[in-house]
């Protein structure tokens, strides 16, 4: 199965610590095959060359 992915489902997993594709393909009982856009990527570098600046937001709303 083709899975597209973006970048802040990638930030997640790697907030959480936790492969969540291979958490979803147990779920679903496939193979995902990730998919990533260019632009993704690209966010996902700038964020990297600023040293995740202003990353994680988010994430931490959610867990108050």
């Amino acid at each position: 199965m083709k899975v597209l992915f973006d970048a802040s489902f990638l930030m997640l997993s790697a907030e959480l610590g936790k492969d969540l594709i291979s958490l979803a393909e147990d779920a679903v009982g496939e193979r995902i095959e990730p998919y990533i856009l260019s632009d993704s990527l690209e966010e996902l570098k700038s964020l990297s060359r600023r040293g995740g600046q202003g990353v994680g937001v988010k994430g931490r709303a959610w867990r108050e």
